[in-house]
């Protein structure tokens, strides 16, 4: 595998051919967004804990814990991933909790193992069989205001 310049010890962000974990990035969408101002991909590995802000990347992966505040353009939530916080993102792909704010002006894509709970607002949203949300949902109105 390619390391990344400057680390050679550090490997790729997880693909889809590793179990539990989403995809590197939603289809569509190519890698950095320069035109958003954010770049890159941060990872938070299995039994790793975060605390804080998070505001400066394109895609975030969260295969471990993360209490924090989220902007970012895509949310990655692996199966042993846990999200407690609040998050505003283009797209969010789910397959292990949130519980917490969740703000997806573009899709909401809710795996079966997914466990979503609090304030939900998305533009899009698909739920595959056995995934679950509750709390407060609603769709957001054209313009990103829900």
């Amino acid at each position: 595998m390619a390391a990344y310049p400057g680390r050679p010890d550090a490997t790729p962000a997880p693909g889809p051919g590793r179990p539990g974990a989403a995809p590197a990035r939603p289809a569509g969408r190519p890698g950095a967004d320069s035109d958003s101002g954010m770049g890159g991909t941060l990872v938070i590995g299995r039994e790793i804990e975060v605390k804080g802000e998070i505001g400066s990347c394109q895609t975030l992966v969260v295969e471990g814990r993360l209490e924090a505040s989220v902007v970012v353009g895509s949310l990655q939530l692996a199966e042993s991933g846990f999200v407690d916080g609040k998050a505003e993102v283009e797209d969010a792909d789910i397959a292990g909790r949130f519980e917490g704010d969740l703000t997806v002006n573009g899709q909401l894509l809710l795996r079966p193992t997914a466990r979503v709970n609090g304030s939900i607002r998305y533009g899009r949203i698909v739920i595959e069989a056995g995934g679950e949300i509750s709390g407060e949902v609603s769709v957001l109105q054209k313009g990103g205001k829900g």
